[in-house]
């Protein structure tokens, strides 16, 4: 095995899993997920600029953007939540 620090991970039962996670994996996925949702909030802000740069006279469609997204979000989020919930791994 690799040295270095390990962590442990619990599961539900509060039992110990074997194979320990090594730290740095731990801070790769971490460093990632930051950088996903940075790039995710980069990309929503941006687009609410351009809109604003495309029709400078009125706020209406970067506030219709932001309606529009916020609802499909509300709606949908909860049923793709419990399809991906009720499927097996390699479906999803």
């Amino acid at each position: 095995m690799e040295e270095g620090h390990y962590v442990r991970l619990e599961d539900e039962h509060h039992q110990q899993h074997q194979d320990p996670v090594p730290t740095s994996l731990l801070v790769s996925l971490y460093i990632g997920h930051f950088l996903s949702r940075w790039g995710a909030r980069t990309w929503d802000f941006s687009v609410g600029l351009y809109m604003i740069n495309v029709w400078p006279d009125s706020l209406l469609m970067a506030a219709a953007y932001g309606v529009v997204e916020s609802a499909t979000t509300a709606l949908f989020g909860p049923l793709v939540g419990q399809w991906i919930d009720n499927s097996t791994y390699p479906k999803v």
